[in-house]
């Protein structure tokens, strides 16, 4: 049966296996019996685009770069705090690295407050740094859900004569009236 999935199913090349027909299994048979490799998957090699060699496409796990790339994915795609204690998801780190170890929600929310904080710090520098003025303009807006909201945005232009803006604030506003505020 040329269906079945328990008979090989040989190439027609007068019987003989596509493998050895083209002179490579003497190299897998090696590949996959040999003691002195301890990658199993020739996927996990990569060329080396300096060195022309081949190297490891996994380099050494860092844990708190990790973390650092976490808190930004949640915060860049409006996640839930509660995202990093998903099954699946702690599934699918420890699958991509097994010294992947779980993180809270309390622990990435403590991140991304650092990460905030870091942030807020590199845009006080930057705004000193600016030698010319610094415009600040306001905008309120009501969302879909009726709420309003008003932001504080500041316009600079920076040493290499580029147009900035910045969210300085962004509150919730109580009662938001049109044309009035």
């Amino acid at each position: 049966m040329a269906g079945n999935l328990e008979d090989p199913i040989i190439p027609e090349s007068g019987g003989k296996d596509e493998i050895e027909s083209n002179g490579t299994g003497n190299s897998i048979r090696h590949v996959k019996n040999c003691k002195m490799r301890t990658i199993r998957d020739v996927g996990q090699m990569l060329l080396s685009k300096s060195t022309s060699s081949l190297k490891l496409r996994m380099p050494k796990f860092n844990a708190d770069e990790f973390r650092e790339l976490l808190a930004a994915a949640i915060v860049r795609h409006d996640l839930p705090f509660q995202f990093v204690v998903y099954d699946g998801i702690k599934k699918c780190f420890s699958y991509l690295h097994p010294d992947f170890e779980s993180v809270t929600r309390t622990t990435i929310k403590a991140d991304i407050l650092n990460m905030y904080k870091r942030d807020k710090e590199k845009m006080r520098v930057d705004l000193g740094e600016v030698s010319g003025r610094i415009s600040l303009t306001f905008d309120c807006w009501t969302s879909i859900t009726t709420d309003g909201y008003i932001s504080l945005t500041a316009h600079y232009v920076d040493k290499y004569w580029c147009l900035q803006k910045r969210i300085i604030n962004f509150c919730f506003m109580a009662t938001l009236i049109p044309g009035f505020i």
